[in-house]
């Protein structure tokens, strides 16, 4: 069973929301080159939430409220869009990079990318 550790910490790695008034899903996930950003996954670029009641979020443009598909973050600034879209986490995920398959996975990519992989 995984139990992390004070000397091996877990680090945030992806969450999943819902928003529930469009019943759609988006994420943001740890970027591999830079782990202060996240980056934002929606197939539907005009998600704004509004929970059913008229609010700011409601008639903010997309841009105001969530990040274009695909754009960097940080994770205050993907905590604070899922406040105002009133996106639900529904599935956070952890990483542990010392665990040895982990380990093992990011040498591998960092050798891909040193290779000109990727």
């Amino acid at each position: 069973a995984f139990a992390p550790s004070p000397e091996t910490p877990a680090a945030l790695y992806a969450c999943v929301c819902y928003c529930h008034r469009l019943q759609h899903y988006v994420a943001y996930v740890r970027r591999q080159s830079d782990h202060e950003r996240f980056i934002f996954f929606n197939d539907l670029p005009n998600v704004v939430g509004s929970r059913g009641r008229r609010s700011k979020a409601a008639y903010a443009t997309p841009d105001q409220v969530l990040p274009a598909a695909r754009t960097a973050v940080t994770w205050a600034e993907a905590a604070k869009a899922c406040g105002t879209a009133f996106l639900q986490p529904r599935l956070v995920l952890y990483e542990d990079a010392a665990h040895p398959s982990v380990r093992r996975a990011l040498e591998r990519i960092a050798a891909a990318r040193a290779d000109g992989g990727g």
